[in-house]
């Protein structure tokens, strides 16, 4: 084992943290109805003019009785509500009843500077740079993992989830993410152990297990100089004592498999688009459905899709929304021309300043459609506006789950101030207010109705498990699924040929994943290898629908993973799981 540093900057985030909740227009309208009365009124009259249930009328009372707006008061034999002069302020005001409290909070987040991930702080033994100095009185940056990246701003939408919440038992949320300030970079280090034989590093984060490829790379690349004997040795005490003050915190990275996640939710059937066509037609659905505000976010744009982004633009803007348009493009030679499709739109616009989108491209290889409508947000993830080949396979997911649509405003918000050029100021704004406003109306959302029979599998209740990742988090789960333990196996990735998906992934699969069955496309089909007794007999050739250029899957008994093809970074991937897997396995084959 050798000790290796990985180099860390470390930010200070400001956030707002709120509890309690505005009241509902029930408790609103029972105020209003107390305080006509100044005498008071009686349970009886109120029964009257709300026609509710005792119980519900009784739980209403007692909630302004609490927040101190209605006394009671006994007169004769009946007990009179009246409205309290905090009351009478709060009718008068106009505001809607609320007991939302708002609380201010500091957390030290950390990003590795090899591709820029984060973690909590206080989740990791991490060692300064003036301690190791201390101990061995030599520079540390020779002996550390060299930095690969300089990124310094912090997307708001992916420090979230790292954010303390919830102390004294309180149900709080994150309301607002302020400011991220860089309090130090490369003044902090992450030791951890380097198993060049097995090729595996022990101490990192769940969600860092990505690194490993890239630490163990280097170590063996500077072997000789980082088996110092004083240096290991000198690292070695450091992490006894920081992890004797951190035992509390220690644990077993590979366990703690939330960590990747970005979001997790739940979906139906309906909310699964498998082939190109369902999705194009979820994300039609969603902008006709729009009023207000919409946010595209389009990866891999090319000429021909951003015609089909630019009359979705246009059609928007005649109903009077307000477009903000992030898009990025792989095709460098291109850009001038999808850019020139997309200024048309603006062109056609009828109002000025109805479509705001970057100049440049953004480089974000991610796919989403945020609206506002009036039944509340919804969103779809995947490339549902940009792929021009119907009958592909072209997965996206629709979501309308508040909690998670914030978050996703928060990034895509952080999204357009890190990618974006200096044009339009507004849309990150514009898009983490609506974030605070989402993440409150789910703290007070009511619970999920229960789940429906399912039409493609009757008898069986239609839910499953939605999971969202950012950054290279895929290629973690990616790692997981080609190593788990099942029949089936389906792999899918659209911008290589089905014979470099196939040989590819049979170099790598062990014989106990996909033991029976392995699926295997490519841009112009499929194979499936069937194994017997014997043996891999030859593939045969399935009619499923073409794979799409711009997604890639991966797939085994109860998850599928989808992400960006092409290239190791996806910046928004899901993990369908349980009944929606079981179900995308039946629908496809």
């Amino acid at each position: 084992m050798i000790h290796a540093l990985v180099p860390l900057s470390m930010y200070s985030v400001r956030y707002e943290l709120a509890f309690g909740r505005p009241y509902g227009r029930f408790e609103e309208l029972l105020l209003h109805a107390v305080a006509e009365n100044a005498r008071g009124s009686r349970f009886a009259e109120l029964r009257e003019c709300f026609q509710l249930h005792d119980r519900l009328l009784t739980e209403g009372l007692v909630t302004l009785i609490q927040e101190g707006w209605v006394a009671m008061e006994q007169v004769e034999k009946e007990i009179h509500y009246l409205v309290t002069e905090e009351g009478r302020e709060t009718v008068a005001s106009g505001r809607r009843p609320s007991n939302l409290k708002v609380r201010s909070r500091h957390a030290t987040i950390v990003r590795e500077r090899l591709t820029g991930q984060l973690a909590a702080a206080k989740d990791l033994i991490v060692v300064s740079a003036a301690r190791l100095r201390g101990a061995n009185g030599r520079s540390v940056w020779r002996e550390a993992l060299r930095p690969r990246m300089s990124r310094m701003a912090v997307n708001g939408g992916e420090v979230e989830r790292f954010l303390p919440r919830g102390v004294d038992g309180r149900q709080e949320w994150i309301r607002w993410i302020d400011s991220a300030t860089r309090v130090s970079q490369d003044l902090h280090y992450l030791p951890v152990r380097v198993d060049t034989e097995e090729r595996r590093v022990l101490g990192l984060p769940y969600n860092w297990l990505h690194l490993e490829p890239l630490i163990v790379d280097e170590v063996e690349e500077r072997a000789e100089a980082l088996s110092d004997e004083q240096f290991q040795e000198d690292i070695r005490e450091l992490i006894r004592s920081t992890a004797s003050r951190a035992s509390r915190r220690a644990r077993d990275a590979r366990t703690v498999t939330a960590e990747s996640s970005f979001a997790v939710t739940t979906g139906t059937c309906d909310d699964i688009a498998l082939t190109a066509a369902e999705s194009r037609a979820a994300a039609t659905g969603v902008l006709d459905r729009c009023s207000g505000h919409a946010l595209l976010v389009v990866g891999r744009l090319t000429a021909d899709s951003a015609r089909g982004v630019r009359d979705a633009v246009v059609r928007l803007v005649s109903r009077g929304v307000q477009v903000d348009l992030l898009w990025s493009s792989a095709d460098h030679e291109r850009t001038k021309e999808a850019f020139s499709v997309l200024s048309a739109a603006r062109a056609q616009a009828t109002a000025p300043g109805a479509v705001v989108f970057n100049t440049v491209s953004a480089q974000l290889p991610a796919d989403l459609l945020l609206a506002t409508t009036s039944s509340g947000p919804e969103a779809v993830v995947g490339p549902a506006l940009t792929c021009t080949e119907s009958g592909t396979l072209n997965p996206s997911i629709r979501l309308t789950d508040r909690a998670v649509l914030a978050a996703l405003a928060r990034l895509a918000a952080g999204w357009w101030t890190a990618y974006s050029d200096s044009t339009g100021t507004l849309p990150p704004f514009r898009w983490k207010h609506f974030a605070e406003e989402w993440a409150g109306e789910a703290a007070i959302s009511a619970a999920a109705p229960e789940p429906r029979e399912c039409r493609h599998t009757p008898g069986t209740r239609c839910t499953g498990e939605l999971t969202l990742l950012t950054g290279p988090r895929h290629r973690i789960v990616e790692s997981e699924l080609s190593a788990e333990p099942g029949p089936r196996l389906l792999v899918a990735d659209g911008l290589s040929t089905v014979g470099e998906v196939t040989d590819g992934m049979m170099a790598i699969l062990p014989a106990a994943v996909g033991s029976r069955y392995r699926i295997f496309g490519g841009r112009e089909g499929w194979r499936i290898m069937r194994r017997t007794v014997d043996g891999w007999i030859p593939p045969s050739t399935p009619d499923f629908a073409p794979a799409s250029p711009l997604t890639r899957i991966v797939a085994v008994r109860d998850r599928w993973l989808v992400h960006s093809a092409g290239g190791e970074e996806s910046s928004l991937a899901y993990v369908m799981a349980g009944h929606l897997a079981s179900t995308a396995w039946k629908r496809t084959s």
